[in-house]
């Protein structure tokens, strides 16, 4: 049988995905062919023979910190929570390789915690040792500051397995469905699942159902962290006296259902987000369908995805990597920057200021601590957007929105190092040792000494950025007004036939609380949302050089219980964890395009349609007497962390997870992705010269 797409724009977008984009397929067979004249693009399906054939190992791996003295009794067992789990996802195949990609801790210990908070009921195995080896290894070789870390926890098993009847290949289910698509000739389902390649084959994984009794082990083998050679040893293998040596390999039939296939873009970026890496092969390199079992093609660097699940506040990052930045005038004396009263001038390096450190990011962020009058923050070195005559370089709020805070160190052509603006215009030294901008390229260039220091020290990014969220409201006008009562109405455009809206944002009044009002109104004021420790906040009208407030909910306990608080500020720090009433999140709204604000109890943002004032309410404890607003627009920065952050949540709801905070993980993870894109620096921060 086959079947032909004919040629026209869109299969020729086809023809590009499948020939080009598709970067992170490994190793298969064509399943489709160019004919001769070049203008049909042919799927060739297998024979329902070839498919029925199934490859079954003689034994498969598990690896596992659980002792063998109570594995060789008991067995693997998913013991469901009905509590934890929906009964229609738990044995839903796709979702539990979902699961296995974003938190293999629970599947990697056999303990009851673990196991009601694993929502799956499949045991994890692989045919290759290696995976499962390496495996163990990334997962404890990540958690530097827990029990699971090889200091504290230094002992891990492979066990060697009989597979069963309820062992399940991913990879013959995975060729089935695709060979399924092509029969049916649904082409986008058959275009996103052949994305999913890697997805499906890179752990060369045989899922048992249920269980793995305990008469199916074979044996367990002991590996130790030696803390001489910071390396794991194999050491003895144990055997288990309970093993059937009767039993024969065996493979559940291939018409396991492969479950709720997931968008192939939401697991590209969780490949990325893990560091995994994934081989290019173009037409002619492809051999077969079949992942080549005895090979790994995804190879993929867990350990980064566990790296981020701490992630780090501002003052970790600038402890760990701020250095001085040392400089030479064009008479040869040598200095140091210093920043003071946000502008940053040279003084001797020996003197000892408390914030003459600089922390250099990936994205080209210079950063100094600076007291904003009420505490002190790390502020980012900035050109100014509406330059004077003097053009002084000075220290801003930071924001990675804000393309003038990148700057390079660039080599020029006596091989000296200059400090050169986004912009392109060279920092210079005035004869009041105050530095500022100039266009020309003279010999009276800053010269920078400590670039190879700088290079050693290029820091994790301050991931900090300008957030504009916006609520369209009816505007409204008074029609009535006795004494202090009024009555307000909806403005109609008689002359246009349409309402009139106002666009609202929400800024710090001087009482303490936060209200809305017409963005035209508040033209100095800025909100800013902190990534590292979720603090939304706002430079109090002082553009981005004054005092900083952060937006904090009165209803901080979980739940919000059954009333609703006002939203009030008060002054902050962007260096450190701070408490969780001013912890603030981004999420899509459940049905529609716009976005929602929540505190950490899930309270949502609100403002009643008939006062200016900002409140947070729980939508399942408290109901508004009047209606009321909460929802938002976000620039690109925020609604790429609410979309990201939504995609995690509406699956763990979906699924029963309990763990709380791998959304914010991967929002995190998105904001690093999108500004990497934009900013990211080379691996070493000295670039040559253009000229």
């Amino acid at each position: 049988m086959k079947i032909i797409f004919m040629e026209n724009k869109t299969t020729k977008m086809i023809k590009s995905s499948l020939f080009i984009s598709l970067a992170y397929f490994v190793g298969t067979k064509s399943l489709y062919a160019i004919d001769q004249n070049k203008t049909n693009l042919v799927l060739q399906p297998h024979s329902q023979r070839e498919l029925s054939k199934q490859i079954v190992p003689k034994v498969v791996y598990r690896a596992t910190v659980t002792q063998p003295n109570l594995l060789f009794l008991t067995g693997f067992e998913r013991v469901w929570n009905g509590n934890n789990r929906k009964e229609l996802y738990r044995n839903d195949l796709s979702y539990h390789l979902i699961y296995h990609f974003l938190f293999p801790e629970l599947n990697f210990e056999e303990n009851s915690f673990l196991q009601t908070q694993n929502p799956s009921s499949f045991v994890s195995t692989t045919s290759n040792r290696e995976i499962a080896y390496q495996s163990a290894i990334n997962i404890l070789n990540s958690y530097e500051n827990s029990p699971l870390h090889p200091y504290y926890r230094r002992d891990f098993y492979i066990y060697e397995i009989v597979p069963r009847e309820n062992f399940i290949s991913v990879a013959d289910t995975y060729e089935r469905e695709l060979q399924n698509e092509i029969t049916n000739s649904n082409k986008d389902k058959y275009i996103n699942l052949r994305m999913l390649n890697t997805f499906y084959n890179s752990e060369q994984e045989y899922a048992a159902l249920g269980s793995i009794p305990a008469q199916s082990l074979i044996s367990a083998t002991l590996f130790r962290y030696n803390l001489e050679t910071k390396r794991f040893e194999q050491l003895e293998t144990i055997s288990n006296s309970y093993f059937d040596a009767n039993l024969r390999p065996a493979l559940h039939s291939n018409d396991y259902p492969i479950g709720t296939i997931p968008n192939s873009q939401n697991v590209n970026f969780m490949y990325r987000y893990s560091g995994c890496e994934v081989p290019f092969r173009s037409e002619s390199q492809v051999s077969s369908i079949r992942l080549k079992r005895e090979s790994n093609e995804s190879r993929c660097n867990f350990s980064e995805l566990y790296k981020r699940k701490q992630i780090k506040m501002p003052k970790e990052l600038f402890k760990n990597n701020a250095i001085q930045i040392q400089v030479k005038d064009k008479i040869g004396n040598s200095y140091c920057l210093v920043p003071y009263k946000r502008y940053i001038y040279v003084d001797d390096c020996n003197i000892q200021y408390a914030n003459n450190n600089w922390l250099y990011t990936e994205f080209g962020q210079l950063i100094a601590e600076i007291n904003d009058g009420e505490n002190d923050q790390y502020f980012c070195l900035s050109e100014q957007k509406n330059q004077d005559s003097s053009n002084y370089l000075k220290m801003e709020i930071c924001d990675l929105t804000n393309d003038k805070q990148h700057w390079s160190f660039i080599e020029n052509n006596l091989s000296q190092i200059n400090l050169i603006s986004q912009s392109g215009k060279n920092v210079k030294l005035g004869s009041n040792y105050y530095l500022y901008l100039e266009d020309n390229h003279t010999d009276d260039n800053l010269l920078i000494l400590s670039h190879n220091k700088i290079n050693e020290n290029i820091s994790f990014p301050l991931i900090q950025f300008e957030v504009s969220f916006i609520m369209k409201e009816k505007k409204r006008i008074i029609s009535f007004r006795m004494s202090e009562h009024y009555i307000l109405h909806d403005y109609y455009d008689m002359i246009n036939k349409k309402y009139r809206f106002e666009k609202l944002t929400l800024y710090p009044k001087y009482t303490g609380t936060a209200y809305f009002d017409e963005i035209s109104e508040l033209e100095e004021y800025r909100n800013f949302y902190n990534a590292h420790n979720h603090s939304l906040f706002s430079n109090y009208g002082n553009d981005n050089k004054g005092s900083q407030v952060c937006y904090y909910s009165t209803l901080d306990e979980e739940g919000g219980g059954n009333s609703k608080g006002d939203i009030k500020h008060d002054y902050c720090s962007n260096q450190d964890e701070l408490e969780v009433k001013f912890q603030w999140f981004f999420q899509k709204e459940r049905k529609g395009t716009q976005y929602e604000i929540f505190d950490n109890g899930k309270n949502i943002m609100r403002k009643n349609s008939d006062y200016s004032y900002a409140y947070t309410a729980n939508e399942k404890g408290w109901t508004d007497d009047t209606s009321y607003l909460q929802n938002f627009t976000l620039n690109s920065p925020a609604s790429i962390y609410a979309d990201k952050y939504s995609i995690i949540e509406k699956m763990k709801e979906k699924l029963g997870i309990q763990i709380k905070n791998e959304s914010t993980l991967f929002a995190f993870a998105s904001l690093y992705d999108h500004f990497s894109g934009i900013y990211k620096i080379d691996s070493s921060a000295t670039k040559k010269s253009r000229e």
